[in-house]
């Protein structure tokens, strides 16, 4: 019997899986298309999305209108190809994985539970230095668009003398749990997961115990 070489992989935002595993035929690097993409953005914050929304509606439905780099990179592959970047993931998605899936999620039935332990690791961050790397690596002169993750951003407003230090600590919170419910949904909605409820189990050990038989029975059958 053919010896089977298992990969495990630990994904936290909703596309890194996807490029694993159904191979997004998007270009990773996009050759001049004549069009100057970033110049429209020049004319209004929303001309981007705007374009987005005629030549890739499908794209723009999916895509937050503050999300520019990603605006951007959809036009981009849509002037450069001559398709839509929305229809090149719907053929990339319907080929088959080389891989056996076991694929596994892990989450709280009880919501606040989730919401309870997101704004103690914001706590924790905090206590941990977060506002002296959000300093430390603007004296290192790093872009703004570094300052765009969740927490770098809030803790910018707070150097800027905009909040203060708990405004943008309740901020950090706010924003972390929505992020947390926009990573359910995306999850949710790919059947091929298989869900585990920390708070239904007694400890970490019997819920790691069920995971690894369900890895045994869906990779080793």
């Amino acid at each position: 019997r053919r010896r089977m070489k298992l990969i495990e992989e630990t994904w936290k935002t909703g596309t890194a899986y996807e490029v694993l595993l159904v191979a997004d035929k998007a270009p990773a690097a996009l050759p001049a298309s004549g069009k100057d993409v970033d110049g429209m953005n020049d004319a209004h914050t929303f001309a981007p999305m705007s374009v987005l929304y005629v030549v890739d509606p499908a794209a723009a439905q999916k895509i937050h209108p503050n999300n520019v780099g990603r605006v951007v990179r959809a036009l981009e592959v849509f002037y450069t190809t001559g398709t839509p970047i929305s229809r090149q993931q719907e053929l990339s998605r319907r080929q088959p994985s080389p891989y056996r899936l076991c694929m596994m999620a892990l989450g709280f039935r009880d919501r606040q539970k989730l919401y309870d332990r997101i704004n103690l690791r914001v706590t924790r961050m905090v206590e941990d230095g977060l506002e002296q790397e959000a300093r430390w690596l603007r004296e290192q002169g790093y872009s703004a668009t570094s300052f765009q993750a969740i927490g770098y951003k809030e803790m910018g407003l707070y150097l800027d003398g905009e909040e203060t230090l708990e405004q943008a600590c309740e901020r950090i919170r706010q924003e972390s749990r929505r992020y947390a419910k926009r990573q359910l949904t995306w999850f949710r909605r790919d059947e091929r997961y298989h869900w585990f409820w920390a708070d239904e189990f007694a400890d970490a050990e019997q819920m790691h115990r069920q995971m690894a038989q369900l890895a045994q029975q869906m990779l080793l059958k």
